[in-house]
């Protein structure tokens, strides 16, 4: 990924554990355009990513 403002991308995860989670936000937290940051936050995420283990109604909702 090539930017060229040096703006990075803020990211969201949603993520049903937490070892899920852990892992995608290392493996984000690496590189120096994305921001992970917390589902929480004011503001708004650019990305949100969604980590699941089974596709079932509950997670189309999300």
């Amino acid at each position: 990924m090539n930017q060229t403002t040096g703006e990075r991308v803020t990211v969201a995860l949603r993520v049903q554990d937490p070892v899920s989670r852990a892992g995608v936000a290392s493996q984000l937290r690496t590189r120096p355009e994305v921001k992970v940051i917390d589902w929480d936050e004011p503001d708004s995420p650019q990305v949100v990513v969604v980590v699941l283990d089974v596709l079932d109604d509950g997670a189309l909702r999300v």
